[in-house]
């Protein structure tokens, strides 16, 4: 037996083996030393690329801003130069021109020739259907008038009583004495300070009471005097009405933008006569031809056809984050339209029936914007809404042709007759006035409505109508041989319903032209098309500080009318404000004031802040202000307005919308130099939305940017590259480790 009961094994002098490392491993750690190598390289890569995958400088380029302003919209600038000193720049799509020199009148083209013009005309262009209506109020006109006269100031201050004045101040006596003279009954406001850029102002207002022919209307002039370079100017916004003040703030827009230089020493010379002088503060306008009329329209016409890309950016748009604000909600703005048609009945004073109006139908035309993706819009109610004593107004003026509206001028006489608010002599004159065009008399006929009590007006058979433009195609009326009127519907103009309104009706026209505010005028239109649409963010807060910048997007007509007889922009404008004050509405709203005019059209537009959200609806505007004082500004009603309206009406504001997160990723890559994803995306937005407008200019810019030095498309394809690959590495290492 063995001690340890095992056999003697010979003793093993070779050394111990280690067990192998497997080959697995080796290759991980290979792979990880050379991931890590390649996360930094792609680390790096993504560092680079990624600060050069943005060309934006934070300046628009002329070209991308005119994409906001198509061809057919963008703004014909002309300019009237004259050798007395004064320069008048205007829009020649939306207002026509006309100089007077040396007993000429000259118009269109001729006026890009300096010239001695001692008065320079300005007014709306005027539509074809407006010029042939016989009851068609003429838009306000400004009239810019001054002097060769070299001894002017020796004349007029050696007149009985102005030795002792100022030379404004003796200017302004002596268009105050010329007025007198041609109406001893008019009212004259005391000088009040203004300043438009560079240039002091003193205004005065004229305003004519009529009260002929048993019917009151009011006309009202505004004038500025200014002295510059010791030479006198009179800019006068003549025949502003109740009915068509809106327009008047076109004209303040070209009056705030008037300059001066040093008159010519050829054209300041002796005058022998005060024939010059005279006309300057004359209030009788010189004539105009039609043939003046006509020259114009060609010229813009051919001006039209040859529209090229302004150098000049406007200031709201010549930073790329204004131009984002203002690009980003275009989709969002809308123009609506409201037909309503009745019959109705008038009671006389003794209780018996008396006329009976048919088919009595108002059209209106405004601005709107979603506020909810699935078609809710906001708008001002006065688009939306009519009184009685409108759709009597629309009866009598809006008429088929010119037989039928001396039939329904008839009816409305002769109920006024037959309820003793009229005598016959009174109705014999307003036909005479009539058939002369007589502006005072039409204006007599549009507030014939304001004398019928409306307890003595029935209305039966009432339908209301709603349209929206989602598009540059603008919205088109049909008159159907009854007279009545219908919407002609498509893809781009879209039905409409009303979810509910809030709207002072008991303020007429005239009150509104006067300067009281409306309490309400907020409504909410939603469509009846099932779909996604492009709804604007609301402002959480719509606290605007003094002086700060506000835009405001809508769809302006250029003369004063409706949808039949406006001359309707087929897209978007864009305007900018400074915030001036702040009141109180009739309900103790917030009103907010800029001073940025607003065309006629525009009640109901978009005012967003400079982060491009909704803090407001556009109002009224010029007249609608504490004490009439907001010259060439604009009332914003509330966002708060719109909200309690949707509250109150049990709806659910829904801004989540795939096609305006699509148009605004497209606009950051725009903006950024990545041309080609932009394109992409644009296209992708004009597939999905074809309303956008705006997408096809769009894509198509974005593509022909393609390659240019401002293009960062590859940069930002390797950024996409650099970012994955550094996310597969990371997600390599966490897994291997």
């Amino acid at each position: 037996m063995y001690p340890n009961q095992y056999p003697n094994q010979p003793y093993n002098t070779q050394p111990q083996t280690l067990p192998k490392k497997s080959s697995a491993t080796k290759i991980i750690f290979i792979l990880m030393i050379t991931t890590g190598f390649c996360l930094f390289i792609s680390v790096g890569v993504w560092i680079f690329c990624a600060s050069k995958s943005s060309s934006d400088n934070g300046k628009t380029p002329n070209e991308m801003a005119a994409l906001l302003d198509t061809k057919d919209s963008a703004p014909l600038n002309q300019e009237v130069k004259s050798n007395l000193g004064v320069s008048v720049k205007y829009n020649s799509r939306e207002l026509m021109a006309f100089g007077f020199a040396d007993g000429s009148t000259f118009s269109g083209d001729d006026l890009d020739e300096k010239r001695d013009y001692g008065v320079i005309r300005i007014r709306p262009v005027e539509t074809n259907q407006a010029a042939r209506d016989e009851i068609t109020l003429v838009s306000p006109e400004l009239r810019i008038t001054s002097t060769s006269d070299k001894k002017y100031w020796e004349k007029l201050l050696g007149k009985e009583g102005y030795k002792n004045l100022s030379k404004i101040d003796a200017l302004i006596k002596s268009n105050n004495e010329q007025r007198s003279s041609d109406n001893r009954s008019i009212e004259i406001s005391s000088s009040k300070d203004i300043n438009f850029k560079d240039f002091k102002y003193k205004k005065v207002s004229y305003t004519n009471k009529d009260e002929r022919y048993g019917v009151t209307s009011l006309r009202r002039e505004d004038c500025y005097f200014t002295i510059q370079n010791d030479r006198p100017y009179i800019a006068c916004i003549d025949n502003i009405r109740a009915m068509n003040f809106s327009v008047a703030s076109q004209l303040e827009q070209v009056l705030m933008n008037i300059s001066y230089s040093k008159p010519s020493e050829d054209s300041i010379v002796d005058k022998a006569d005060d024939s010059d002088n005279n006309t300057m503060t004359d209030s009788k306008k010189e004539s105009i031809a039609k043939s003046d009329v006509d020259t114009v329209k060609s010229d813009n016409k051919n001006k039209k056809d040859n529209k090229t890309i302004s150098n000049n950016i406007s200031s709201y748009l010549s930073s790329t984050s204004s131009f984002r604000n203002f690009a980003s909600v275009v989709p969002s703005v809308v123009r609506t339209g409201m037909l309503y048609c009745a019959d109705i009945k008038l009671t006389l004073p003794d209780g018996k029936i008396g006329t009976q109006l048919t088919g009595a139908c108002v059209e209106k035309a405004g601005s709107g914007f979603f506020i909810s993706s699935d078609g809710m819009i906001a708008t001002a109610a006065s688009n939306i809404n009519v009184t009685p004593r409108e759709a009597i107004r629309a009866y009598i003026t809006n008429p088929s042709n010119v037989e039928q509206a001396s039939e329904r001028l008839g009816r409305i006489l002769q109920y006024m007759l037959e309820s003793k608010l009229l005598m016959q002599t009174d109705v014999d004159a307003i036909n005479s006035g009539l058939s002369e065009r007589n502006q005072d008399i039409i204006e007599k006929i549009y507030m014939l409505a304001d004398m019928i009590d409306n307890d003595k007006i029935s209305l039966e058979r009432e339908k209301y109508s709603y349209a929206v433009q989602t598009s540059d195609k603008p919205i088109a009326i049909n008159r159907k041989n009854n007279g009545s009127l219908e919407f002609n519907y498509s893809d781009n103009v879209l039905e409409a319903e009303m979810i509910s309104k809030k709207y002072d009706a008991e303020k007429s026209q005239t009150d509104i032209f006067k300067g009281d505010n409306l309490k309400n005028d907020v409504s909410i239109l939603k469509l009846k098309k099932t779909g996604s649409y492009p709804a604007v963010l609301l402002a959480g807060s719509s606290t605007v500080p003094k002086d700060s910048l506000v835009g405001i997007i809508g769809m302006p007509m250029y003369s004063s009318g409706s949808i039949l007889t406006g001359q309707l922009r087929s897209t978007a404008m864009f305007k900018q404000g400074e915030a001036k004050q702040t009141f109180a509405g009739g309900d103790a709203q917030r009103l907010l004031v800029l001073n940025s005019p607003l065309h006629s059209g525009m009640a109901g537009s978009l005012a967003i802040n400079s982060e491009g959200r909704a803090i407001g609806v556009a109002s009224y505007n010029t007249a609608q202000c504490p004490n009439g004082d907001c010259i060439s500004g604009s009332v914003i009603r509330d966002i708060s307005e719109v909200k309690l309206i949707v509250k109150d009406n049990n709806k659910v504001i829904n801004n989540s919308s795939v096609v305006s997160d699509l148009w605004n990723n497209a606009l950051n890559e725009l903006i950024r130099g990545n041309y080609k994803k932009a394109t992409d995306q644009f296209i992708s937005v004009s597939r999905q939305y074809p309303q956008n407008y705006l997408a096809k200019s769009f894509a198509d810019f974005s593509k022909s940017q393609i390659g240019k030095d401002t293009d960062t498309s590859v940069m930002n394809i390797g950024v996409s590259i650099s970012r994955l690959v550094t996310n597969c590495h990371f997600i390599f290492i966490i897994f291997t480790h």
